[in-house]
């Protein structure tokens, strides 16, 4: 099974996780990485970071892989540019997908968990 590790509004508490539905949902603080609030929206952008970076997110099981990443990329921007969905490997030897930010960012503002109250 494919899955996916998300951290903003993916996330079960948030407003597009119909998206993802009943995706057995674990939660999950993925090191190495650093958020970053992307744009005046609100938008959270994930980068690679330092060892002592994290960022909390949920890991997520793809029930249909091909179509969820298709319609994924899409939402996110792949094809535009601004996000690249990049596999990576988790510390228990686990790989999942994740949407990394692509493009220059207007904010400096580093965060580890995205909530709504992050759009303004």
């Amino acid at each position: 099974m494919e899955k996916i590790f998300v951290y903003g509004r993916l996330k079960d508490t948030e407003s597009m996780t119909w998206y993802l539905p009943n995706a057995n949902t674990v939660p999950y603080i993925l090191h190495g990485f650093k958020m970053y609030i992307a744009n005046s929206r609100g938008s959270a952008g994930v980068v690679v970071g330092s060892p002592s970076d994290y960022v909390e997110g949920e890991i997520k099981t793809l029930r249909f892989p091909w179509i969820q990443k298709i319609i994924l990329d899409i939402r996110e921007g792949v094809f535009l540019g601004v996000y690249k969905r990049k596999k990576i490997l988790l510390n228990d030897n686990e790989w999942v997908w994740i949407y990394l930010h692509n493009k220059p960012t207007t904010s400096t503002k580093v965060i580890n968990v995205w909530i709504s109250k992050h759009k303004n």
